[in-house]
């Protein structure tokens, strides 16, 4: 039976193309959020929060999330934007390579996870959950989230079949869209399930196609525009299941496949600025804004139509999935 899983991007709001601002930025957005979570709630789904350094760092926003987390069907996650939190050494690039955490030293990378936890931590709270800020992961990161005095159960920074063109961007193409076991690292530490934001393929075999647009987009055949044309051809279409970018109706088709196909788990996602007119460049005007809400309300509905799709956070999904994995192990040595 599938569960699904609706994570948000709990974070400040900047013009995304100006670059990684360290001092000017807002956060108005979190006064929309408690809209959302209702919005959620009402349809039975459950959301995972993860939440970063400036939300956690202000009183007013950090009491909104807290309050939200403290409900059982919200999870509080941890989120890291690293061009944001301390510390900043005083020569510090603010550049796209920077902006992806697993680029940083080994070092400064445990700082900074350091200055996030600890602001959880004072505030009596110990996510078991953690999204890399523009999905930056790397083995360095999750065995910090691993450590046996934190036990972080899931990763949730993967992006399947997918890159950016971005200078030191993490490379995901050789993942596809079911969850996958770390292993702890030490004895003590916890394991660590990655749980793959989806994005898939609306016709099968996903991973074909996934290699197929991937060959097209990296050579010369884009230029002939054929992935623009699958898609508007209606015989396959790349689908992410954010409600900033996807249609209800591609969501909807994405998943009926997915659950054809028996998957474990789904995740679906967006950013809290995006339910800020002018938040970020997704919702620029209220009207999209509105097309956001109204696009999250169809999938919802869809979803707690359908029986065989359960609702879970990130965390209570990877403990499901590490009681699965120890029965079977169990199982199979029996």
């Amino acid at each position: 039976m599938p569960r699904y899983a609706v994570t948000v991007d709990t974070e400040e709001e900047w013009d995304w193309d100006g670059g990684w601002p360290v001092n000017s930025h807002s956060l108005n957005n979190l006064a929309c959020i408690p809209r959302f979570y209702e919005l959620c709630r009402s349809h039975g789904a459950k959301t995972t929060w993860f939440t970063n350094w400036s939300v956690m760092n202000q009183e007013d926003t950090r009491a909104c999330v807290l309050g939200i987390t403290d409900n059982s069907d919200a999870e509080l996650g941890m989120h890291i934007h690293p061009w944001l939190t301390p510390p900043r050494a005083a020569n510090e690039e603010n550049c796209a390579r920077n902006s992806f955490l697993h680029n940083r030293p080994t070092e400064l990378i445990h700082r900074k996870l350091d200055s996030v936890w600890q602001l959880f931590e004072q505030h009596n709270r110990r996510p078991v959950s953690f999204r890399g800020g523009r999905y930056s992961c790397c083995d360095k990161i999750q065995k910090y989230l691993q450590h046996p005095d934190r036990q972080f159960v899931a990763d949730a920074s993967v992006v399947p079949f997918t890159t950016w063109s971005d200078d030191g961007a993490p490379d995901y193409r050789h993942r596809n869209h079911l969850p996958y076991r770390v292993p702890p690292t030490e004895e003590g530490a916890s394991a660590l399930w990655e749980i793959p934001v989806t994005l898939g393929y609306t016709n099968s075999p996903i991973e074909f196609w996934a290699k197929t647009f991937n060959r097209i987009e990296n050579s010369f055949l884009r230029h002939l525009k054929l992935v623009g044309m699958l898609n508007s051809s209606g015989l396959v279409r790349r689908v992410w299941l954010n409600f900033e970018v996807a249609t209800a109706k591609d969501i909807i088709a994405l998943l009926l496949l997915l659950e054809q196909l028996d998957v474990p788990c789904v995740t679906l996602t967006i950013h809290s600025s995006s339910l800020l007119a002018g938040g970020n460049p997704y919702s620029q005007t209220q009207k999209r804004v509105d097309e956001i809400f109204a696009c999250v309300e169809e999938v919802l509905a869809f979803l707690a139509g359908r029986q065989r799709y359960t609702p879970v956070t990130i965390g209570e999904l990877a403990n499901q999935l590490e009681t699965e994995h120890e029965s079977h192990r169990y199982q199979s040595a029996g």
